[in-house]
C-alpha cells in the first residue's frame, strides 16, 4: 500500500530513536540491541516483500505459515520491536525529566520506568 509508506516512516521514526537514544551513556546498550532488531525486521521485510513482487502476497504468507509459520513469527518480531521501541521512548523521555529536578515521587516513578525497560530488553 504507497509503496509501503507507513513501513518506511514507522522505520525512520524508530531508527531516529535508537540514534538519539545512543547519546545516552546509560541507555547506550539498549539503543544497539534495539537497532540489531531494526536491522534484523528490515532484511526480513525486505525478503518477503521482495519475493511478493513475483508472487501474490497472500501466496508468500500462505506458504510461509506452512513451512514454519515465518509470517507469524515475522509479525511477533515487529510486534516486539514496537512495544521495544515504546519502552526505549518513554526512557528518552524520563532520562530528561530526571535532569530537571523532578519531586522525590516522580524520581521514583521515572527509576521504575527504567526498571521495566530493562527488564523488558
Amino acid at each position: 500500500m504507497n509503496n509501503f509508506k507507513g513501513y518506511q516512516t514507522f522505520l525512520n521514526e524508530t531508527f531516529l530513536t535508537a540514534l538519539t537514544v545512543t547519546s545516552t551513556q546509560s541507555l547506550q546498550k539498549y539503543a544497539v540491541k534495539f537497532r540489531n532488531a531494526l536491522d534484523n525486521l528490515k532484511e526480513v521485510t525486505t525478503i518477503v516483500t521482495g519475493v511478493s513482487k513475483t508472487q501474490n502476497l497472500d501466496l508468500v504468507f500462505f506458504i510461509s505459515y506452512l513451512l514454519s509459520l515465518i509470517s507469524v513469527s515475522h509479525l511477533n518480531m515487529f510486534s516486539h520491536i514496537i512495544i521495544a521501541w515504546l519502552w526505549l521512548r518513554q526512557v528518552e523521555i524520563v532520562t530528561k525529566s530526571l535532569e530537571s529536578e523532578p519531586y522525590d515521587d516522580d524520581v521514583n516513578f521515572y527509576n521504575e520506568k527504567i526498571q521495566a525497560m530493562k527488564y523488558f530488553f
